[in-house]
């Protein structure tokens, strides 16, 4: 027989039950500002692979799991860095026949025509305005290897030998499951 004292979530029939572990919190300490395009640390990176309740978007205070653990020298109280790789184009693929470059015309202000102001637009290459239009796609053709944005930071509560689980402590911009983290 088992008597419950406490809760964190709902228990259901059928739930398993371990015992309990006294666990240590980790100290608060002061950060730095988030930098958003910081270097990789070169230590291990792995991937939110699951949430909480199943959210798609997330943000602070938000519980994840990331495929990270002990085995990759996890402990509880580290920071592990979000990120997206930056590519050579887009987040979402488009289709072919849709358009946001300056070219499109249609729905746009005629005091400000719209599109032609979108980072999408096609703008002059180098640094003067002299030369050949390009648009955003061939921009990014040449951009290095490796680049990416950092979207959040969390801190590890909790290590097991292949995973672990972390609280988002900061974002930039919504997080999302299959975003990479890496150990600060």
């Amino acid at each position: 027989m088992v008597r419950v004292k406490h809760s964190c979530d709902s228990i259901l029939l059928g739930d398993l039950l371990v015992p309990f572990e006294t666990r240590i919190s980790a100290p608060y300490s002061l950060r730095p500002p988030l930098n958003l395009f910081g270097d990789p640390s070169g230590k291990p990176v792995g991937r939110i692979f699951l949430t909480r309740d199943h959210n798609d978007l997330l943000a602070r205070d938000q519980i994840v799991y990331v495929d990270l653990g002990a085995e990759d020298n996890v402990a509880p109280g580290q920071y592990l860095t979000i990120f997206r790789p930056l590519g050579k184009g887009n987040l979402f693929i488009n289709d072919e026949d849709e358009s946001v470059s300056a070219r499109d015309e249609g729905f746009q202000s005629d005091e400000y025509r719209g599109g032609k102001f979108s980072n999408q637009a096609a703008r002059k290459y180098g640094s003067s305005a002299d030369r050949k239009v390009v648009t955003t796609e061939a921009a990014k053709q040449y951009r290095p290897e490796g680049l990416r944005k950092v979207v959040g930071e969390a801190m590890v509560v909790n290590v097991r030998e292949r995973t672990a689980t972390v609280v988002i402590t900061r974002t930039s911009q919504e997080v999302h499951p299959g975003d990479w983290v890496e150990i600060q």
